[in-house]
Parts: structure tokens; sequence; C-alpha cells
């Protein structure tokens, strides 16, 4: 019962978790049986540590134990895919009688942030993602450059998807370079190549958990092709001499065709289908109309600013910052 023992349990809480796992994976059994029991014993465990009362110097030791329990909880819930009991967790560390966060050791504040940025990835919460895993990538140890890495594989897809570009130079360490693809296709626009960087990565990004999160870096791939379209309409109104200021604001619709062919993604289904019965008009008019709901729906997430005329078939853009900052924008 008393405070002594909690040196102790820390290293039995890993030495079962690691040994949980090796005799699962020996045993090659799906149900994970040892890797569950380990989870029952450290639901005790973190019941023994918060049952120490604060208000004397034995308890406070036993509590200070319990965000140590919680990470070792979180790797098994990961493990065994049953990432909703993380919520119970999370709540319980913001309650009142739950010690304060900043009286624990630094390493078990930067995994806990850690893990819970990865949660939030998972439930699309960008916003408490990039903030959880920033504050464990500003508060960790520089010398630990396994555990910054790992931080950077997440923390660098949140940042993207919130329309924050990445440096080269981080891009370029080889434990990264996979996200480079990535970033200079979302950058340049061309979605096609992006969807080709995801179905590359395809698994790696799967087994992180990032794939769908990263899928949806089409619509900013999107935005940027037709930025670069409507910046040399509204270059080539402004140096033609005969044409109106006003016209740089209308942007017909044929503009965005040749470049969407060249670098939207590519629908195999609908090229199969295009190779049997359907003539190239109807396909230039299928074409024409996809382009409208993604600029549709570039719009309504405030992407751009302005709206499409079907009547005369224009995108009319606002005169003042057509094309907002991306990490001002809805994200889904």
């Amino acid at each position: 019962e008393g405070s002594w023992l909690t040196p102790t349990m820390f290293t039995l809480i890993l030495d079962t978790r690691t040994l949980a796992m090796l005799a699962d994976a020996e045993e090659n059994k799906d149900d994970h049986e040892h890797l569950v029991e380990a989870k029952r014993l450290f639901d005790s465990c973190f019941r023994f540590t918060i049952m120490g009362r604060a208000t004397t110097e034995d308890g406070a030791k036993k509590r200070a134990a319990a965000l140590f329990i919680i990470i070792n909880q979180f790797k098994v819930y990961f493990k065994l895919g049953t990432l909703q009991l993380c919520k119970n967790l999370i709540r319980s560390v913001g309650q009142p009688n739950f010690p304060k966060f900043e009286s624990f050791p630094m390493a078990h504040k930067v995994a806990y942030r850690f893990y819970v940025g990865r949660i939030k990835v998972l439930e699309d919460d960008m916003i408490e993602a990039e903030k959880n895993l920033t504050y464990a990538l500003e508060h960790c140890h520089r010398s630990h450059t396994e555990n910054i890495r790992r931080i950077l594989e997440y923390l660098i897809p949140v940042k993207l998807i919130l329309g924050y570009l990445p440096d080269k130079a981080l891009l370029r360490r080889p434990e990264l370079s996979h996200l480079e693809g990535l970033v200079t296709a979302v950058k340049q626009g061309n979605v096609r190549e992006l969807s080709k960087e995801l179905e590359k990565n395809q698994r790696l990004y799967i087994s992180k958990g990032l794939y769908l999160s990263l899928d949806r870096l089409k619509i900013l791939g999107y935005r940027n092709l037709f930025r670069s379209v409507v910046m040399i309409h509204q270059k080539d109104v402004r140096e033609d001499s005969t044409q109106k200021a006003t016209n740089a604001q209308r942007v017909p619709i044929n503009m965005f065709l040749n470049p969407f062919k060249r670098f939207g993604e590519h629908d195999f289904i609908r090229e199969q289908m295009q190779e049997k019965q359907t003539s190239s008009e109807d396909t230039e008019q299928e074409d024409l109309e996809q382009i409208k709901c993604i600029l549709a729906n570039l719009i309504f997430k405030g992407y751009i600013k302005g709206y499409i005329s079907h009547q005369k078939n224009f995108l009319v853009v606002s005169a003042n910052q057509p094309f907002p900052s991306m990490n001002s924008c809805k994200l889904f």
C-alpha cells in the first residue's frame, strides 16, 4: 500500500507489457490474450495510485505514478485496437481530483501529449492534435532523436493538413523523406502526383492511422492548382489594355479544363467507361461538371472567396484576397 513500491511498479509495468506482447507474438494468437490480461493489471495499478490522498506525502508519491500508467495503457489500447477506451483516460487526467499535469516528470508529460496527439489525429481533431504534438516536440529532449522522429512523423502531416508547409531542410532527413513528395505535390497543385505518393506509401500511412487524413490533402492541391489558373488569367487581363479591370475577377470555367486534365486526380473507372462508349464532347462536359463541383466545395470550405455563375459559366472571385490563407479555412 505504501509509495515505496512505486519504482518497482514502474519496472513491472514495463516488463509486463513487453512480455505480454512477446508471448502473444510467440503463440501467434489474434485475441492478444496476454496483452488483455496486462490491461487488467494496469487498470488495477491505476486504481491503486489514484487512491492515494494528495494531502499526505505518501499519497502524493503514489499519485505521481498515474500518468506513467496511463501512457502504458495507451500503448496497450493502440495494440489491441480499442482506442475508444483512451477517452476515459484522457477525461480522468482532466478531473479536479487528478494531480496537476505540471507536477509530473517531463518525460511522462511528453509521452502523454504524443499519444493524445495521435488519438486526436484519428478523431480528425487536427487543431488539438497540432497543440499536443507541438508540446511534445518542444519539450522532448534534443538527444532523444528517435522520439523526435516519431513526433515529426505525425506533426508534419497535421501541419500540412492545417495549411502550413514544412521547411524543405526538415524533409531531407532520411526518416521523413516519404513526406517530401506529398508536400511538393500539394504546393504545386499536382493532385495526380499526390495520389501516386499516397498510393506508394499507403501501407505506411495506414499503419500510422494517417491515410484518411492525408487523402484530404487533395482539396488543398486543387486549391493551389486553381489558384495558379486564376493568377494566370488575372495577369493576362492586366496586360491586355482592351479588357476591363473587372474581367480579372471573372474566370471562364473552361480555363480550368486543361490543368484539371493534366494535374487532376486520375479516374480509372471513368476512363474505362469513356473508352467503351462516351464521346469526347460528353467527356469534356463531365470534366467541367466535376470542376464546378470541386470549385463549389472550395468556396464552401473558404479556400476561395467568390461564387460560380452557372448561367455565364464563370468563376467570379473576390477582388480582395480571393484565395485566403490555407490555415484560415475549414478543414473538412
